[in-house]
């Protein structure tokens, strides 16, 4: 009872000082907006691959996270995941505790109930600090909070979203303190121009402070129009004092051509292939494996005219977050020819395990780049090559998920919006039969992205449905037969020599490929 006292008080707190009732909300209204949200849930469960791990009382205290986040301080504070946490209505300012497990008052979190009625009177307070068309973006932001629970890609948009065009190339993520980081950045984009690097801390944009916010809504700071000018307060790992920045917003990269290749090597020709999703995106639909096939196939022909021979092959998935499986499966069969490919559990399927064709494409030796931002289906293309011994991976480790997710029409349709459900259905498996959730794949030649060469903690699950009490460091393999540990190491620490490139992207692609080069070398000496 003392806690539910507790939290009342907390209420009353924000109440009388945020002038809450500043807009009328009808009792009609709040009551759509949560059988939206009730709906929602329900299609989890009817679509997902187990039902049984959503975890209600955890989901409702993310999606006021979620929704909380997104308004003016003072305002709530909400812990990290998986941690069993409730609310901390005090400002940010006022907090004394930095202990994970306390409430400024002592109190441990867990020891605090929290129901769907919390987050109901929580989600109404937000509405009411809302005008009325911003209603169904904050409904988003709730059912996607719940959806986080039960899985962080799974999620719900509108097809009216809107992509902008303009903005400086990152991707951002928030920790428990609501600090926000750069997660990812684009290569040649103007966020890389000025220099900004992975997991810099953005503190505030046009004097805005960001701290506490969305990372969704502080990327929505960082678009507009083109060359609109936007001053950035950052502090980098290893710095005393906060930096500002000017930066302008430019087109997306025509990075976005899905497909890339070239020939790189001064001492030896290599062919360089760059796949950044797994979709069909061509004009005349041809699927992805046909044409990395015929972009294979011109450079070999090319290299003939020109007397040289492809010695080696590039296959780049950095950023590659995945699509749709069967092309990833393609893709990998392309290198392949024999062994399993990876092994499928679906809702309502058999478990399925999928082998290689005979028909592989060429025997030339491959090495497959990966970073953190390497996902899902091209984490198993990197996995499948790797587990058959027939490629050398080189980067960072990955990023850690096995979910195969499904598309969906949401059955709550309102004005005319069409909404969609993405959620996950199944799981994939290694060849090995191991599961890379929450692990990623360790490569074998370690190149770090960022300038210092550290290789920075990245946040993962300690255990999930699909891989119960996971090891957390990523998975590793048997060395390859054709390349020792010491030429391994040997090539590592070249990469790590090379600092030449107009930029930090084109010095890293630089390094990894002076790696490659300097095996293929050795196994021609051999």
């Amino acid at each position: 009872m003392k806690y539910k006292l507790f939290a009342l008080s907390i209420f009353c707190f924000y109440f009388i000082t945020s002038g809450l009732f500043s807009n009328p909300l009808t009792e009609d209204k709040f009551a759509e907006e949560l059988k939206f949200i009730d709906v929602s849930l329900k299609e989890v469960n009817r679509l997902s691959f187990d039902p049984k791990k959503f975890d209600e009382r955890l989901g409702y205290i993310k999606a006021s996270q979620k929704i909380l986040a997104s308004l003016e301080p003072p305002k709530f504070l909400l812990p990290e995941e998986q941690t069993y946490k409730i609310l901390d209505s005090i400002p940010s300012s006022y907090i004394k505790s930095n202990q994970p497990d306390e409430t400024p008052f002592g109190t441990q979190w867990a020891d605090i109930p929290f129901s769907k009625e919390d987050f109901s009177n929580i989600f109404k307070m937000v509405l009411e600090k809302n005008k009325p068309e911003n209603y169904r973006n904050v409904t988003l932001l709730a059912v996607n909070g719940l959806f986080a629970s039960y899985d962080p890609d799974s999620k719900i948009f509108s097809d009216q979203i809107q992509q902008v065009d303009f903005g400086i190339g990152v991707k951002l993520r928030s920790d428990s303190l609501g600090r926000i980081f750069i997660e990812k950045i684009d290569e040649n984009s103007p966020g890389e121009k000025v220099g900004l690097t992975i997991d810099d801390q953005i503190l505030s944009v046009n004097e805005i402070r960001v701290t506490g916010k969305n990372p969704e809504f502080v990327e929505g700071l960082l678009e507009g129009k083109e060359k609109t000018k936007l001053k950035l307060g950052f502090i980098r790992s290893g710095l005393n004092s906060e930096k500002t920045i000017t930066v302008s917003t430019e087109p997306e990269p025509v990075l976005s051509k899905n497909l890339q290749s070239k020939v790189f090597g001064k001492k030896s020709q290599i062919a360089y292939i760059r796949i950044l999703s797994f979709n069909n995106v061509s004009e005349d639909k041809r699927s992805l494996d046909a044409l990395v096939t015929e972009e294979f196939k011109k450079i070999i022909e090319e290299s003939k005219v020109k007397g040289n021979k492809i010695q080696g092959i590039v296959l780049d998935l950095r950023q590659n977050q995945g699509g749709l499986l069967n092309l990833c499966i393609s893709v990998a069969d392309l290198f392949l020819k024999s062994g399993i490919v990876t092994d499928k559990k679906e809702k309502n399927r058999s478990p399925d395990t999928v082998y290689a064709s005979p028909n592989q494409i060429t025997d030339i030796p491959l090495f497959v780049l990966i970073n953190f931002r390497t996902a899902v289906g091209a984490e198993l293309v990197a996995g499948a090559l790797r587990a058959n011994y027939r490629a050398v991976l080189i980067g960072e480790p990955s990023y850690g998920s096995a979910a195969i997710h499904k598309l969906s029409i949401h059955p709550a349709n309102t004005m005319n919006e069409k909404y969609f459900l993405k959620i996950w259905a199944g799981q994939f498996s290694l060849p090995t039969g191991e599961s890379l959730e929450g692990r990623g794949i360790k490569p074998d030649i370690l190149v770090s992205e960022t300038e210092n060469g550290k290789f920075p903690i990245r946040k993962r699950k300690k255990g999930n449905v699909l891989n119960p009490g996971a090891d957390l460091s990523p998975i590793t393999f048997q060395p390859l037969n054709s390349y020792s540990k010491e030429m391994l190491l040997k090539a590592e620490n070249i990469s790590k020599s090379v600092s030449t490139g107009k930029n930090h992207s084109e010095i890293l692609l630089n390094k990894m490929m002076a790696a490659v080069e300097y095996l293929l070398l050795e196994m021609e000496t051999r």
